[in-house]
């Protein structure tokens, strides 16, 4: 039993510093973004079984589109390390999905009737906003 607890341990470790190393590093946006993922499909699962559609084929789909987000953020950092762009093409990718999760999270709620606040619509066209700034950072002129 010890031996498997140190192989799980080890194996944790190893996983959180390669995607450590591969997104560019464990910050405020990347946090973010995780959790606005995890909320994200926990309520489109919520959403789906409130209106009785839900299936393990569109819950794997999920998982899938969302394990594709994080390997296209570490490939934007990947990039920013080879060109050089001081992290502007990792930060403008998760400011796109930020604003992607957060209209999906918003949609969720109204599959199920629930009133959206204003707040939040107004995020989604701010994130919009910031990923545009992120893209004019990195522009090399």
């Amino acid at each position: 039993m010890d031996r498997i607890d140190v192989l799980l341990k080890t194996f944790i470790a190893t996983f959180g510093g390669f995607c450590g190393y591969f997104l560019g590093g464990w910050d405020a946006t990347l946090k973010v973004l995780v959790t606005m993922a995890v909320i994200d499909y926990l309520t489109g699962m919520i959403a789906a079984g409130y209106n009785g559609e839900l299936k393990s084929k569109v819950g794997f789909k999920g998982i899938a589109k969302k394990v594709v987000l994080f390997i296209l953020v570490g490939a934007a950092a990947q990039l920013d390390t080879v060109l050089g762009s001081n992290n502007a093409i990792r930060e403008a990718t998760i400011f796109f999905f930020m604003g992607n999760e957060l209209l999906s999270l918003l949609e969720n709620a109204g599959r199920m009737g629930i009133p959206l606040p204003q707040p939040l619509t107004n995020a989604v066209e701010i994130l919009g906003g910031k990923q545009k700034q992120e893209e004019k950072k990195g522009d090399v002129q």
